[in-house]
């Protein structure tokens, strides 16, 4: 913030407030800070400042490592037989929906200290707009749609977000621009409550219900990094999210041949109904072949 942008706070301060010292100080003092607060970050850097904080649920940590040599195959053949692009991430995508499909107490949000379940699953793909800013697309009844109809429609929908298509995701990032961060924090909890704690539209900011899904879903491997585990969005209220590692191969004891293999990181908030069957969940996912 240079010494221009101090000098012309002032000068505004001051028409506001000609007959005030006092008044036009105060709110020389909040321009400057909403202009600090506001100015020279991304959309993302002040997304983050604005929601993460010290965690205050439970929530469980886990990673699974899956033979993803028959997942390469079975991508490969649809591929050359669709000409669609489509990665493990959709794949992905599709079993983590059909496993909370399977199991009910997943797939929900706690609302007014009772546990409210969704009546379908919805999973939410972080998108990289560029490479200062995240976007979410998110698929509505994932789990009654295949892997090519998860990667047809996900590849539209980036496309759009990458090109400056979509109407909603320009507005609110315009808005978040100029939003300090100190006010972006309350509006982000109460948009999340409104969306997605309780289940509403907001039209006129073009907030869809339940606008980043029942789970969230996203690469990292394609950073080149093996294992993570990201933070909950707290606005989200959304009780999982997975991690879809890098591929690499080894060679496994039980055969004399290479095989590829990912990594899987999954968290689960403390934001279900705490019955969940863990087998069920590990066991349940849909073949590849």
């Amino acid at each position: 913030m240079g010494a221009a942008t101090v000098a012309l706070v002032l000068c505004v301060a001051y028409l506001v407030f000609p007959k005030s010292m006092f008044l036009a100080g105060a709110c020389a003092i909040l321009l400057l800070l909403w202009v600090y607060a506001s100015s020279g970050m991304t959309l993302r850097q002040k997304i983050a400042i604005a929601t993460w904080e010290p965690q205050s649920d439970s929530r469980l940590l886990a990673r699974a490592r899956c033979d993803a040599t028959e997942a390469i195959a079975f991508i490969d053949e649809l591929r050359r037989s669709t000409n669609e692009h489509i990665t493990i991430t959709h794949l992905v995508g599709s079993a983590v929906a059909i496993a909370m499909a399977q199991e009910p107490c997943l797939c929900g949000r706690i609302v007014w200290g009772r546990f409210k379940p969704w009546q379908s699953v919805d999973v939410g793909f972080l998108v990289n707009v560029s490479s200062t800013n995240l976007a979410f697309h998110t698929i509505r009844d994932a789990h009654s749609k295949s892997p090519l109809d998860i990667a047809t429609e996900l590849n539209e929908g980036s496309n759009m977000l990458r090109k400056g298509q979509d109407k909603d995701f320009n507005f609110l990032l315009k808005l978040a621009s100029i939003v300090p961060t100190f006010i972006l924090r309350p509006c982000l909890q109460a948009i999340g409550f409104l969306s997605c704690g309780v289940g509403l539209e907001i039209p006129f900011l073009g907030v869809k219900k339940c606008f980043m899904g029942n789970c969230i879903v996203t690469n990292v491997g394609s950073f080149g990094i093996d294992e993570a585990f990201a933070p909950f969005p707290p606005f989200s209220y959304v009780p999982v999210l997975v991690l879809v590692g890098a591929l690499y191969c080894s060679i496994i004891f039980f055969s004399s041949n290479q095989r590829s293999h990912q990594k899987v990181c999954h968290s689960s908030g403390g934001r279900g109904s705490g019955e969940t069957n863990g087998h069920h969940y590990s066991d349940n996912r849909p073949p590849v072949h």
